[in-house]
């Protein structure tokens, strides 16, 4: 589960490196704004890989990682929220 939110913390990382690059670099405002376009795809593309990460190791289906990637922060906290599966699914097998 730890690698879910690992993923979608290198993707905000990735955000404000490719924000940075883009300020950097000379040039006109219209020729850095394929930076900021790049640097929310990557933010978005973390938040959805991380999420689907996260929900499978929590034994939900990656559909529901998909539908709260694409919620970001919110879907992110809900799918925290929610209990893990798997190990109800381990007590229930020991007892």
């Amino acid at each position: 589960m730890l690698r879910g939110y690992l993923v979608v913390l290198l993707g905000i990382a990735a955000f404000f490196g490719v924000i940075a690059i883009g300020t950097l670099l000379p040039g006109k405002s219209e020729d850095k704004q394929i930076f900021a376009q790049l640097a929310f795809l990557v933010m978005g593309a973390g938040f959805v890989v991380g999420s689907i990460m996260i929900a499978v190791d929590k034994g939900y289906s990656a559909i529901l990682g998909v539908l709260c990637g694409f919620f970001s922060p919110l879907g992110l906290l809900i799918l925290t929220l929610l209990p893990n599966r798997l190990e109800k699914n381990v007590e229930a097998a020991e007892s």
